[in-house]
């Protein structure tokens, strides 16, 4: 967005004209233009560090102890702390 503003500040060409020979389509500038300086939301769920009680964090470090060889994703499917 800077950039195009920039140019066309110096050179009073059409954003379109400029959007054009940077190479990407002009719908996705201007939607990009319409997000600018918005805070970047998305739909997923945010994990929060509450949301795990102390006790279940600290059963998961212990059997992450107990099974190092297992990894981080092994030990989380086989503690049961995720569904598949």
């Amino acid at each position: 967005m800077d950039f195009v503003r920039d140019w066309y500040d110096k050179t009073e060409l059409v954003s379109c004209q400029l959007v054009e020979w940077i190479g990407i389509g002009t719908s996705k500038y201007f939607i990009g233009k319409r997000r600018y300086g918005k805070v970047n939301e998305h739909n997923a769920w945010i994990p929060r560090d509450h949301w795990l009680g102390n006790w279940e964090k600290q059963t998961v470090i212990e059997y992450y102890l107990d099974h190092p060889d297992d990894g981080y994703s092994r030990s989380i499917v086989q503690h049961g702390s995720v569904s598949r």
